[in-house]
């Protein structure tokens, strides 16, 4: 069941795990997370919030949030070592893809399709 971060000190919670989880395993996208953080505040519908997954009571790295009415799904992909977008649910469509090798512009263009 999804968590909704409530506060800036939430977000920082949050965002500190998944850059700790990113030094063990995750490393192909540990550079690129900061940027995309940066986008999902800037471009997420106001008033609506972000949400973080969890799992067996854990915080799991999934995230939700509304952009122009439609929710996507934030997750990573072990196998491809990369951050996946989905329209919906995490069985959703996938919208697009990135990395660290993902340029600045290219996130932005990213998220300005969404």
């Amino acid at each position: 069941m999804p968590r909704t971060i409530t506060t800036i000190d939430d977000l920082h919670s949050y965002l500190t795990l998944v850059m700790e989880r990113t030094q063990d395993h995750a490393s192909e996208v540990e550079q690129i997370i900061l940027a995309m953080a940066g986008a999902v505040i800037l471009k997420k519908d106001v008033g609506t919030p972000i949400e973080v997954g969890t799992y067996r009571g854990n915080t799991a790295n999934l995230l939700w949030v509304i952009i122009k009415g439609q929710r996507y799904v934030f997750t990573y992909d072990h196998n491809g070592g990369r951050v996946i977008i989905r329209q919906g649910s995490t069985q959703g469509q996938e919208i697009n893809s990135f990395n660290n090798e993902t340029t600045m512009s290219r996130l932005i263009r990213i998220f300005n399709e969404l």
